[in-house]
């Protein structure tokens, strides 16, 4: 079954809302970067990069890290239904846990924000969309993992549009406010119920997996950011360097032979 990302709006268009069903894409995620006790805060950091892309740019690359003093989370929701993630155990000169986002804007500049996070992803993502992205937002997500096994992975974006009505308003906030915590075990149809009342309409379904943009020419592009003096290094060292990439842990080994013609294009 694929998982997928659903477009839902109010019958008058004042409300819209995006719900989401990334069970088998934690999965996949999970099983090549098994991140032990992190494993449930992976899952919904990667829901709530893919709700924000998909509402804020959903034709670009966004995303976000959640950082604390001992380790750091990444999700990276990418154009096209893919998404990935990893878990980086690092130490952070933080004094309290801190939340990212970077996403691409329309005119190609790169949006950068910031904020402290709160005590949950799904209250970290609300107060993000209200004030770095300006737009009122409610956002849940919800993972549950037993035993290595993802039993759940659902979220939701509720979003107001410009002047909406003052029925289709009360409706939605009543919605919202009488939620039951089973919420995340509705299938698509009863979760844009309820979370938009008595009607929605369907706007698109799209899927959603694993997904990764690493290739032997990124990592030779990699080598040759870091520069003319660490590639030459490599090459007094005379043994083949092994790279693993961070998000999908497929190993990529370049040779000494390869190693002199990236120290060539210096």
């Amino acid at each position: 079954m694929n998982d997928t990302v659903q477009h839902l709006m109010t019958p008058d268009g004042s409300i819209r809302a995006v719900t989401i069903d990334a069970r088998e894409t934690v999965s996949q995620i999970l099983k090549a970067q098994e991140p032990g006790e992190l494993s449930e805060a992976l899952g919904e950091l990667l829901m709530g990069a893919t709700l924000v892309r998909s509402t804020m740019a959903p034709d670009h690359r966004l995303q976000m890290t959640l950082k604390y003093p001992g380790f750091s989370i990444y999700a990276d929701a990418l154009p096209h239904g893919k998404a990935r993630g990893w878990v980086a155990a690092r130490e952070n000169s933080l004094s309290k846990p801190q939340f990212q986002v970077a996403r691409v804007l329309e005119s190609g500049q790169v949006h950068e924000g910031t904020i402290e996070a709160e005590a949950s992803i799904s209250e970290t993502l609300t107060t993000y969309m209200m004030s770095s992205e300006q737009t009122t937002s409610t956002v849940g997500v919800s993972c549950s993992i037993v035993d290595g096994e993802v039993i759940w992975a659902r979220g939701f974006m509720v979003q107001l549009l410009p002047n909406p009505s003052a029925q289709a308003l009360e409706a939605v906030t009543l919605a919202l406010e009488n939620l039951q915590p089973d919420w995340p075990e509705l299938d698509d149809t009863f979760l844009g119920l309820a979370i938009l009342g008595d009607s929605f309409r369907l706007l698109s379904n799209e899927e959603l997996s694993f997904g990764c943009t690493c290739s032997a020419s990124s990592v030779e592009r990699a080598m040759v950011a870091a520069g003319k003096h660490e590639v030459d290094d490599m090459l007094t060292a005379g043994e083949p360097i092994e790279v693993v990439c961070e998000f999908c842990r497929t190993k990529y080994v370049v040779s000494p032979a390869d190693l002199k013609r990236i120290a060539q294009t210096f």
